[in-house]
């Protein structure tokens, strides 16, 4: 319930001539003048001591937000050390998804048309506009709003009322009615002004979650892309090892029909090579797989990569990190922003509960025209005017307003535990995705040692073959210690590139 403590309204209804087909419903019901008298035009009585003090136990018994208000503050990620200074100049963070569409073509239309499909892309869209549209009203409630109105009433006067008796009374009066309303409510105590701040900050986390929801669709395209790569690599090299075992069985089945090697040797040569079919098997599954993985990101059919071959990978420097995460980094994730700015959001909302305890001031107004007749519409003496200036005090409301102010004060609360777990989790990802690229490049600058040293040890093989110096054999074997370490070697790269992408997802990219 709120208490109007102070109203006033003012009629100017002309042209009373006593005749009562010209005379209009509201003027039949007997409207007051503007002149603060009673009904008989005496003077109004001045308020008793009584209704003063029954006025002032009203006003103390007004509803108050006292005792209710956040329980926690927002933190500063400076003070949670969770990272270097922001002041520490930070290295540029490179896309690991748009290095590798500067590069490849076929990631790049493979992106951009699952940019197109993405379902997720689509929600994110429609709750930006969704926000801007929420918003635009939470703006529109702080200006004013005028109406055209186009009235027709028919009234009968009661037979039994005092002021109008027979032959006034149990007649059927008409009363046309037309004009502008306008009604505007000042916001003195903010409240609209702080809804409409909440409402822009909720468009600036959909934004942010529109980022992150583009940024993670990119990544794990890219990600994908590469485990296709790496697949294929695979398998293709395993099929080169396979050669090289059936070339040293044929050799080794020479042997044993000549009687230089065991026939046992020519069983666990064939084995190896049963092993190695095998394996392919499964490598070939995986790349059906991770093409259909592929494809369902796009937001095509199964079978619509089945041609690509994704073109090598460079040196996954390409993918520029920082030497360690800093503050600016975790700032730039999309989703620590989100959190941030639903923080705000949560804050606003407690601004306009609390303003909701102030009185209301409202002003509202009518101009137009009234008659009993169309045809006096347009006549001088059918205008009519209201203005109705007015205050409300809430007083009692069943705990409504505190509950609300509870509830945004709860609000905030879970924003700002929410927004100190995510800039945690945040820092904690960046921190563990630089451990993996550290470890990424050492396995795969090992694995490139030893790929050069097998490198040339097949290479001193086969020209020691050729001179007739050692045995094919020897050769061959040589050879499939080289495949086997290309075959790591190109493994590790495309982990690194893996790794390089998670910490530049980890850091704001």
């Amino acid at each position: 319930m709120k208490l109007i403590a102070w109203e006033v309204s003012t009629s100017c209804l002309r042209d009373f001539t006593g005749h009562k087909e010209h005379m209009s419903a509201s003027q039949l019901a007997g409207r007051p003048h503007c002149d603060a008298r009673t009904r008989h035009g005496q003077p109004a009585r001045s308020a008793s001591p009584l209704a003063a003090l029954v006025a002032a136990l009203i006003l103390a018994g007004c509803a108050s937000p006292h005792g209710i208000a956040p329980q926690t503050t927002t933190p500063d990620p400076a003070q949670m050390q969770l990272a270097r200074p922001a002041g520490v100049e930070a290295a540029p963070v490179a896309d690991g998804w748009l290095a590798l569409a500067q590069r490849d073509p076929q990631f790049a239309a493979a992106l951009a048309e699952a940019r197109a499909a993405s379902p997720s892309l689509t929600a994110a869209a429609a709750r930006v506009r969704s926000a801007m549209a929420a918003a635009g009203l939470a703006e529109a409630a702080q200006g004013p709003n005028v109406d055209l109105q186009l009235a027709y009433d028919r009234q009968r006067i009661s037979l039994n009322n005092p002021m109008f008796p027979a032959p006034l009374g149990g007649e059927w009066y008409p009363l046309y009615r037309t004009g502008l309303s306008v009604q505007y409510v000042f916001d003195w105590w903010g409240q609209f002004a702080a809804e409409e701040r909440a409402a822009q900050a909720q468009v600036e986390v959909a934004r942010a979650e529109a980022r992150d929801a583009d940024r993670l669709l990119a990544h794990t395209l890219a990600a994908q892309y590469v485990t296709l790569g790496d697949a294929i690599t695979q398998r293709d090299l395993a099929r080169a090892e396979l050669a090289a075992l059936e070339r040293r069985a044929a050799l080794t089945r020479q042997q044993v029909t000549a009687g230089i090697a065991p026939a046992d040797l020519a069983a666990n040569i064939n084995a190896q090579r049963d092993q190695k079919k095998a394996e392919i098997a499964s490598l070939d599954q995986s790349v059906a797989k991770a093409r259909h993985a592929l494809a369902a990101l796009a937001g095509k059919g199964p079978d619509a990569f089945a041609a690509l071959t994704p073109a090598a990978l460079p040196a996954a420097s390409a993918v520029a990190l920082p030497a360690q995460p800093t503050l600016a980094h975790l700032a730039a994730r999309p989703d620590v922003q989100a959190a941030r700015d639903s923080v705000t959001a949560a804050a606003e909302g407690v601004k306009s509960a609390r303003a909701a305890f102030y009185p209301t001031v409202s002003l509202t107004g009518f101009a137009g025209v009234s008659a009993g007749h169309v045809s006096d519409l347009l006549k001088k003496a059918s205008g009519t005017y209201d203005i109705m200036p007015a205050i409300s005090l809430p007083i009692f409301d069943g705990g409504a307003l505190r509950a609300q102010l509870g509830s945004r004060a709860a609000r905030f609360d879970l924003a700002n535990a929410e927004y100190t777990r995510t800039l945690i989790n945040a820092a904690r990802d960046g921190a563990d995705a630089m451990v993996t690229v550290q470890a990424s490049s050492d396995a795969r600058r090992q694995a490139d040692a030893v790929l050069g040293e097998n490198a040339r040890a097949a290479s001193i093989a086969r020209a020691r073959a050729a001179g007739g110096i050692a045995p094919v054999r020897n050769a061959l074997e040589a050879e499939l210690a080289r495949l086997q370490g290309e075959r790591s070697a190109r493994h590790a790269l495309a982990q690194e590139w893996l790794a390089r992408m998670d910490a530049a997802r980890a850091l704001g990219a």
